[in-house]
């Protein structure tokens, strides 16, 4: 499934605005009973396309590429594709609660701690995967979402993103639905800024110090971040919060 799943990690069209609880998957999150129900259901099902523990497993699930991969995102995003994906032969056949025990599984796989409760669907949109260091740095080079003020730099041909929100990964470099938008619409502004580059194709000037959801290529650099633009979307027609 690596490769599958690598490729369908870059066309879900999903940003996760997680919800502000400040819960991670370092909290405890699932229980011991439910990844063992868990690995039971991954070795049932799974298996005919790879090994039967995902311990050997050495693809986009498992170990540094794990972390990689999800870093930032919400235990939602992880659910929905591992349904759409697997079993390969047959994704979203299982139960919802048997990929409940599967991500139980792949976390506790990943060394993260067990709690006394069960993971549940209501849950998964509030919680962040991070590293087990707790780190939650945006990886160089992830395809990101952020909100902010548009404006014009020195020269006129410079745009910015100004009283930006902390880029949130996104799995789709398209413009979002309407029901994206108004989620990120809700959201408050921040106090980042990111240069912007590639943005000419937008015509950004019609959309002077409007508030926007700008998604791209997060470029970090000394001198200040920088996103290589692959969507830009009015939010709002002004930026007062």
């Amino acid at each position: 499934m690596g490769g599958k799943l690598v490729t369908f990690l870059m066309a879900v069209g999903y940003v996760a605005w997680a919800a502000d609880s400040g819960r991670t998957v370092l909290d405890g999150v699932y229980s011991s009973e439910q990844a063992a129900r868990g690995q039971a259901a991954y070795t049932s099902s799974c298996s005919a396309c790879h090994r039967d523990d995902l311990t050997a497993y050495r693809g986009a699930l498992h170990g540094i590429a794990f972390v990689e991969n999800f870093q930032s995102d919400s235990l939602d995003s992880l659910f929905r594709i591992t349904k759409d994906t697997m079993p390969r032969d047959a994704p979203a056949s299982l139960r919802d609660d048997a990929y409940l025990d599967i991500i139980a599984y792949i976390l506790q796989v990943n060394s993260y701690p067990s709690g006394i409760e069960d993971l549940k669907m209501d849950a998964l949109k509030s919680i962040r995967i991070i590293g087990k260091s707790g780190s939650e740095v945006m990886p160089n080079f992830a395809l990101v979402a952020v909100i902010g003020c548009l404006e014009q730099g020195p020269g006129g041909d410079n745009w910015t993103l100004i009283r930006a929100s902390e880029p949130v990964k996104t799995r789709n470099p398209d413009p979002s639905p309407t029901v994206e938008l108004k989620a990120a619409e809700a959201k408050p502004l921040g106090t980042r800024t990111f240069r912007l580059d590639d943005v000419s194709y937008f015509r950004p000037a019609s959309n002077k110090r409007h508030k926007m959801l700008a998604k791209g290529f997060l470029v970090k650099q000394p001198d200040g971040d920088q996103i290589n633009i692959t969507s830009l979307q009015v939010l709002a027609a002004s930026c007062t919060k």
